[in-house]
C-alpha cells in the first residue's frame, strides 16, 4: 500500500523536525497526533506511553524555538523504543513476567543522545520474551499483530517497533538486532531497518543485560526502523554521536554490488525482492554482479554454532522458582542443555571474516536475502520451505541475516516488492565496516528506480 506525498509526510522524520525548527508547525501537535495514533490503533504495537511527559517535553521544544535555541535534528520528533531498552520511567520489561514491575531509572545511551536531539519518547514497543523469537508475542502483553492483516504477524523480535513505524503511529522506532530482529520485521512490513557496524552504535540498557561472553552480548546491536532511508540517516548519526554533518558517504553511482541468489531454499518472493533490488542497481547505474553464496553460508553456520553454546546462565538464574511464569519457547529454551561450542571455532570465525573480506574488496556491497520467508501467520511455530518443516522459533529462518551479525557487518533491509498476496518482502543490502552512509545513499537511489515503484509502503490505518 503506497502512500501519498502529503500522507507520507506527516511520518517523515526528516519533514518534521524541519517543520517544528522553521515554525510551520508546533512539536506539540505532532507529539500529541502520536499519542491518539497509538491509542487508536489495534496492533498492539505500543504496550505503554508517556502522554503527560511527552507532551511537555515537546511544549519545551517549542519554547526553545520561540526563544531562538535550537533543540537539535530530532525536534518535536516522536518515537518509540522496544521494550527490551530502558527509557527512565518507564517500564523496561522484555515481555516477560519476570519483569512486569520493573521500571528503568535512566536511559540507555541511545534514549539519551535522541531526547538531546530533540526526538520525544512517547512509549514503548512490544517484543517477544527475552527478545528470543521471531515473532512477537509474549505472555504479560500479548500478540502485536501486522498493520496490513491482524492474522499475520509482523516479524520479530523488534516486531512492535515495526507494527508502529508502518503502521504510521511514529515516523520511526528503536530495536535491537541479534540475529535479524531489526531487519526481519522491517521486511515483513515494508520499511527500512538498519543493523549498525559491531561496536558502531551503544548497546547498553539492555534489560536483561546479556551475560558477559555470551554470544547475546557479543552480537546484539541496536538500531533504527523507519519509513525512508533518509529518515534512517538522520537517527543512525544521532544514535552513533556522529557529528552534524556526518561520515561522507560512499558513492553509490557506479558501485559494484554483488547479488547473493544461491545458498538458501527460500519463499519464491524472497528471491523475486533480489531480483527487484538487482533491477534497482542497475537502472541508478550501479555494476551487479553474482557472487557465490559459500563464504555467508558458511558464516550462517558458525553463527549457528556459537549461539548454540549459550548456557543462558543469567536467564537461568532470574527465572529460578519462576520457571511457570515463562513463555514455552523460553522455558524450552532454558531446560535445554547447551551444545559445547565446536574447539574450531575460534578459527573459523576468524578464517570466514576473512574470506568475505577478499570477497568485498572485490564487491564493497552485497545484497543477501533477509530471511528465507516473508510474512507469517501470527501464531505460526513451523513452515514449510521447499519440501521441509522448519521450526520458526528455532530461527533458522534468519540465517541469511544471522550470517552478517557474525561477520559484524552493517546491513540495511530495504522493501523491495510484494508476494502473490500482496504482502510487503525486502532484501538486505550490506557493506563494510563503518558503510552506514554508503547503504543508505544506495537505498535513497533505488527507492525512486522503476523496479521499486511497486513495492508496498506499511499502511496506515486507524482501525487496525
Amino acid at each position: 500500500m503506497c502512500l501519498g506525498t502529503e500522507v507520507t509526510k506527516l511520518f517523515d522524520a526528516t519533514a518534521l523536525a524541519a517543520d517544528v525548527r522553521g515554525r510551520r508547525r508546533s512539536a506539540v501537535d505532532i507529539v500529541r497526533e502520536s499519542l491518539e495514533r497509538i491509542a487508536r490503533h489495534r496492533t498492539n504495537a505500543v504496550i505503554a506511553t508517556r502522554v503527560t511527559a511527552a507532551l511537555d517535553e515537546a511544549g519545551a521544544i517549542d519554547a526553545a524555538i520561540e526563544r531562538g535555541d535550537d533543540p537539535g535534528p530530532l525536534a518535536g520528533v516522536p518515537f518509540t523504543v522496544k521494550d527490551t531498552l530502558a527509557a527512565a520511567g518507564l517500564g523496561a520489561t522484555a515481555g516477560s513476567l519476570l519483569f512486569a514491575e520493573n521500571v528503568a531509572t535512566v536511559d540507555a545511551t541511545v534514549v539519551a543522545r535522541l531526547r538531546a536531539a530533540g526526538g520525544v519518547l512517547v512509549g514503548k514497543t512490544n517484543c517477544p520474551e527475552f527478545a528470543l523469537q521471531a515473532r512477537t508475542d509474549n505472555r504479560l502483553f500479548g500478540a502485536t499483530r501486522h498493520p496490513l492483516d491482524p492474522a499475520l504477524s509482523p516479524g520479530g523480535s523488534s516486531g512492535g517497533c515495526a507494527a508502529a513505524v508502518a503502521g504510521g503511529l511514529v515516523p520511526f522506532s528503536i530495536g535491537g538486532d541479534y540475529g535479524g530482529s531489526v531487519r526481519y520485521p522491517a521486511s515483513c512490513t515494508g520499511i527500512y531497518g538498519l543493523r549498525p557496524t559491531y561496536l558502531g552504535v551503544p548497546t547498553d540498557g539492555h534489560v536483561p543485560s546479556p551475560g558477559p561472553g555470551s554470544p547475546r552480548h557479543r552480537f546484539q546491536a541496536v538500531g533504527p526502523l523507519a519509513r525512508s532511508p533518509r529518515d534512517i540517516g538522520l537517527v543512525f548519526g544521532v544514535i552513533a554521536g556522529e557529528a552534524p554533518t556526518g561520515r561522507a558517504a560512499a558513492m553509490a553511482k557506479g558501485a559494484r554490488v554483488g547479488v547473493v541468489r544461491g545458498g538458501w531454499t527460500c519463499f519464491t518472493s524472497v528471491t523475486g525482492a533480489l531480483d527487484t533490488t538487482a533491477d534497482a542497481l542497475v537502472a541508478v547505474g550501479c555494476d551487479v554482479v553474482e557472487i557465490e553464496a559459500d563464504p555467508f553460508l558458511e558464516a550462517a553456520s558458525v553463527f549457528d554454532a556459537w549461539r548454540a553454546s549459550d548456557d543462558y546462565a543469567d536467564l537461568r538464574a532470574l527465572a529460578r522458582g519462576r520457571e511457570s511464569e515463562l513463555t514455552p519457547h523460553v522455558a524450552h529454551l532454558l531446560s535445554t542443555e547447551p551444545r559445547p561450542a565446536p574447539r574450531d571455532l575460534a578459527r573459523r570465525f576468524d578464517e570466514i571474516c576473512a574470506r568475505v573480506a577478499v570477497v568485498m574488496t572485490k564487491t564493497p556491497f552485497v545484497v543477501l536475502p533477509v530471511a528465507h520467508v516473508g510474512v507469517l501467520a501470527i501464531d505460526a511455530t513451523t513452515i514449510e520451505i521447499g519440501g521441509c518443516t522448519e521450526s520458526v522459533d528455532a530461527l533458522q529462518i534468519l540465517a541469511p541475516a544471522r550470517a552478517v551479525s557474525l561477520l559484524g557487518l552493517p546491513a540495511l533491509a530495504v522493501p523491495a516488492g510484494s508476494d502473490g498476496a500482496g504482502l510487503p518482502v525486502g532484501a538486505q543490502l550490506v557493506g563494510p565496516a563503518g558503510s552506514e552512509r554508503g547503504l543508505v545513499e544506495i537505498a535513497q537511489r533505488i527507492e525512486s528506480a522503476p523496479a521499486f515503484g511497486d513495492a508496498p509502503m506499511g499502511p496506515v490505518d486507524d482501525h487496525l
